[in-house]
């Protein structure tokens, strides 16, 4: 039916009937202004629905508003009429006749039942929870925003933005659904979930994307090829895309584009996050009143609801998940027992998580929590207290439940059931897995009666995700791997007597093999399928290359531990890697007898040199970023140009392979080691060799250069078992390092020459003041050859390769490097001295302060009361007293004899960062953020 064919008045009649009926249940505005398009639009004039006429009449001047108010009534024209004139809508109409009549009810159906011009083909949008209620209103104006016709260029971008637990993620799940957005975007819907911990790869992301676009990207893109990829398959397509849970404007950077017909919506808790980039913004706001009500009855399944419930109600203050935690509660239990829940949550103190939510403003949600847990049977409430330990946006997977609990399959799957049922938790609905919502993780970290031990099991739990995440199996054992032995606190200890005890038939270790949490490991890499031999790291400090004998290279995030790229292009294994000053490329070598030039940015191969007779071993880029250098296993050293792919020269001396090549201080002279026991010095740019140091020992291994241009060069050597450390210009050692087991594989110094770090067959990493040549720390996690080292320019971190095919990231502070017997697993802030006595008191991240003997070094006691990381710390002149100030907003006074709390200072806001004591012992300062 096309309403240019009809009579006038016939339209009028039935736009009228139409208004009057439950399809559209518009103001009187609305239907004098839907009366007044079709006139104009029936009569020829379109011309004269000007904006500002529009908004004069209407809406009191206010064109943003007409913009809204006139795109949705055009959009309930054309679901109303068979054909809309493509001037009034001014908008893509999809092929395809159709009548699809606008409904609060219906706007959200199965995807079988939508229309053939949708094209519904490969799903990513979660499913919609069990207790979903349509919230007319917001779903109404989101469908506005992101239908509305773009005037740029590029992808239109809207933030759904809200306090945690809101629902904002429902109501983008709800409006995937919706027929008219469905309709407006025919190529198709993305859903992508972000979050904080996610180590999805913007690669795996994309093809997810080709999935839904019914497009091609092949297996062996890389990062900027699937962006190139994307960005050119979305020029013309027409799709929603949807982020849920962003926290950095950079998680968006990947999926803007020129592509005027389609439409990105991301979901925030971050109020600046959409300002920062320009998005429009949406706000989650609460329940309505209706809504609410809706919502209750559907948690508790009960129609109607009783009288009762309108207290309930009131008392969760319109709070999406709040409504659905008490309603899941309630629900089945008799009509008298709702008051007495009533009561509870009246009655509910806050007090203990406080200090720990202090910014979030919701107390009606934190109540409702605190009433749900503790209406859970001791057993249920104390293995839901168990996930506190998990991290965010991570599911807990049936065979990791079974292990956490101490259950067998059916009686985990019963309880993880049971958290879901009870809106305690997320159901994947195929697999068993739950997650957790961050509000219920803030919760539980909040309430758990150990913090030192939390942060230790949750440190446990990182340490060991790379293995979990592909075998679930292995969470007990890896675990165990990383606690058994430990000097922990008793919390840890039953942890650890739980899962030792576990019902599943598996290996279990009998002692701890692994790297133990709070010391220097922060993550592992995994992802190559053979060993790793060499890695290099970006002078941003933020990347990484591995090298590997699966014949290819990897881009790593150090921060994240996301693997970004995968480089193809070698035809055997990849010993050594090497990145320009500037960044932008990166040089590999191979066994294959060739080494290639990538661009790091694209992943492309820009070269393949090629002129070695054998193997090439090694490869270091010069300080300009214009030359490579690489050693071989015919005894060679080649120099190349780098923006040509040109051989410059050949260095011939070495009589056996080259094991290893540096570059001088100074950027003017190349520096070698090889099997023939000689150190040679060539100059760069003639190719003359300078000067020759002949080692006596005959497993001279890798070398490391240090010094100041123009001053002394030092070079640091593997020789077997040891380190040896030369002067090149006088042929002296100046210094000698014992401490690995067997033969020395690789040797890294940091930028300032004070600080190596070296690794050996055995597996071990070991750190050196090369002033003093103290061995600082040994680094413990890999099970087979460490093949080399590099450490960031900072000098702050350093990143291992192993034959067992994984890499490690350390951190080299010396605060985490080391463990003294009976401290700390965690970072030390602060220290204080008595001026007249042999003591010195710590403060720590892990809420404690401990005292000890400066004579002996001993541990004498803890000093235990914080909730938050300590600071800073005091002491009075005469030593028998402190003052600590801590991130939960007070400062302690301790009595150091006894060790116990004096007094607790409240009045700071926010955490207190520093605090001094005068000098008459009886006044303190304090200062927070």
């Amino acid at each position: 039916m096309n309403p240019e064919s009809l009579p006038h008045n016939l339209v009028l009649d039935q736009l009228k009937r139409v208004q009057a009926s439950e399809i559209f249940q518009a103001t009187s505005r609305h239907r004098e202004l839907l009366c007044l398009i079709v006139e104009k639009t029936l009569s020829g004039n379109i011309s004269e629905l000007k904006g500002p006429l529009i908004a004069d009449k209407f809406f009191r001047g206010r064109d943003d508003i007409v913009r809204v108010e006139v795109g949705r009534l055009r959009r309930m024209l054309e679901a109303y009429y068979l054909k809309t004139p493509s001037d009034l809508l001014r908008i893509e109409i999809p092929k395809g006749a159709y009548r699809a009549k606008f409904s609060r009810e219906h706007s959200v159906k199965p995807q079988q039942n939508v229309a053939e011009g949708s094209r519904p083909s490969y799903v990513t949008e979660p499913s919609l929870p069990r207790n979903y209620v349509y919230r007319a209103e917001a779903i109404e104006s989101l469908r506005d925003i992101v239908t509305a016709q773009n005037e740029g260029p590029n992808i239109a971008l809207t933030a759904l933005w809200g306090m945690g637990g809101i629902g904002k993620t429902v109501l983008a799940q709800a409006l995937c659904r919706d027929e008219v957005v469905r309709r407006r975007f025919p190529d198709g819907i993305v859903w992508v979930s972000i979050g904080r911990e996610s180590k999805i790869s913007i690669v795996e992301q994309m093809r997810e994307v080709a999935k839904v676009l019914d497009d091609r990207l092949n297996g062996d893109e890389m990062t900027q090829g699937c962006m190139n990829w994307y960005r050119t398959m979305m020029q013309n397509k027409s799709a929603l895309v949807v982020l849920d849970d962003v926290w950095r404007a950079s998680d968006l950077d990947p999926f803007v584009a020129e592509s005027p017909r389609s439409h990105l919506l991301f979901t925030t808790q971050r109020a600046r996050l959409f300002s920062s980039v320009g998005a429009q913004e949406y706000r989650a706001d609460w329940l309505t009143e209706d809504e609410s009500r809706k919502l209750f009855a559907t948690s508790s399944n009960c129609f109607p609801l009783w009288p009762e419930a309108d207290a309930l109600i009131t008392e969760c203050g319109r709070h999406p998940l709040a409504l659905s935690m008490i309603g899941a509660m309630v629900r089945g239990k008799p009509r008298s027992s709702w008051k007495h829940v009533h009561k509870l949550i009246q009655e509910a103190r806050l007090d203990k998580i406080a200090a720990d939510l202090l910014n979030y403003p919701h107390d009606s949600l934190l109540r409702a929590m605190k009433v749900s847990v503790d209406a859970l049977g001791a057993n249920e409430r104390e293995r839901y207290l168990a996930l506190a330990i998990w991290l965010e946006d991570v599911c807990v997977h049936p065979a990791i439940q079974q292990q956490l609990w101490n259950l067998d399959e059916l009686e985990a799957a019963a309880t993880a059931e049971e958290f879901a049922n009870l809106s305690l938790a997320q159901s994947d609905g195929v697999t068993g897995a739950i997650s957790l919502h961050d509000l219920h993780l803030d919760y539980l970290r909040a309430v758990y009666p150990d913090q030192h031990s939390l942060i230790l099991l949750r440190s446990t739990v990182r340490l060991s995700r790379n293995v979990f995440d592909h075998d679930p199996s292995q969470f007990a054992s890896q675990m165990l791997g990383r606690l058994l032995g430990g000097e922990f606190p008793l919390t840890v200890q039953h942890f650890v007597a739980s899962l030792a005890r576990g019902n599943q038939l598996s290996l279990r270790p009998l002692r701890g093999s692994l790297e133990m949490p709070g010391t220097a490991l922060i993550r592992t890499l995994d992802g190559h399928s053979k060993g790793v031999n060499g890695v290099a790291i970006t002078p941003d400090d933020r990347r990484a290359v591995s090298a590997s004998d699966d014949n290819t290279l990897k881009v790593w995030n150090l921060d994240t531990g996301l693997q970004l790229q995968t480089l193809l292009g070698h035809s055997n294994s990849v010993q050594s890697v090497a990145i320009s000053l500037d960044g932008r490329r990166a040089v590999s070598a191979s066994w294959d007898r060739t080494l290639k030039v990538w661009d790091l940015e694209t992943g492309i191969e820009l070269f393949t040199l090629q002129g070695h007779s054998s193997y090439v071993s090694h490869v270091v880029i010069t300080p300009e970023s214009r030359r490579a250098v690489s050693g071989s296993g015919d005894g060679t050293i080649k120099v190349w140009d780098l923006e040509t792919g040109v051989l410059l020269i050949t260095l011939i001396g070495h009589t056996q392979l080259v094991t290893t090549v540096a570059i001088t201080p100074d950027g003017r002279g190349i520096v070698s080691g090889s099997l023939d026991r000689t150190i040679r010095i060539w100059d760069l740019e003639t190719g003359q060799e300078r000067r020759q140091l002949q080692i006596s020992h005959s497993g001279l291994g890798p070398i490391a250069v240090a010094g100041e241009p123009g001053g002394t060069i030092r070079c640091l050597c593997g020789a077997g078992r040891m380190l040896k450390m030369w002067d090149l210009d006088t042929a002296r050692e100046l210094l000698s390092l014992e401490g690995h087991e067997i033969t020395i594989m690789s040797v890294a110094i940091t930028p300032d020459g004070r600080t190596a770090v070296s690794s050996s067959m055995e597996g071990g990493v070991i750190a050196w003041d090369l002033t003093t040549g103290r061995q600082l720390a040994t680094l413990k996690g890999h099970s087979d050859l460490v093949m080399s080292v590099a450490i960031t320019s900072d000098g702050r971190r350093a990143v291992s390769a192993s034959w067992d095919r994984t890499l490690k990231v350390w951190n080299l502070d010396s605060s985490l490097c080391s463990t003294p017997s009976g401290g700390y697993y965690y970072r030390v802030n602060a220290i204080a001295a008595a001026s007249d006595r042999l003591i010195v008191v710590s403060a720590s991240w892990d809420t404690t302060l401990k005292v000890w003997c400066l004579r002996t070094g001993d541990e004498l006691r803890t000093l235990r009361g914080h909730r938050g990381r300590v600071h800073d710390v005091a002491v009075t002149p005469d030593g028998l007293r402190a003052v600590s100030a801590s991130e939960d907003n007070t400062l302690k006074v301790w009595d150091l004899e006894s060790g116990c709390e004096m007094l607790t200072l409240v009045s700071h806001t926010k955490p207190v960062i520093a605090v001094a004591i005068a000098s008459d012992g009886r006044t303190a300062m304090s200062a927070i953020e």
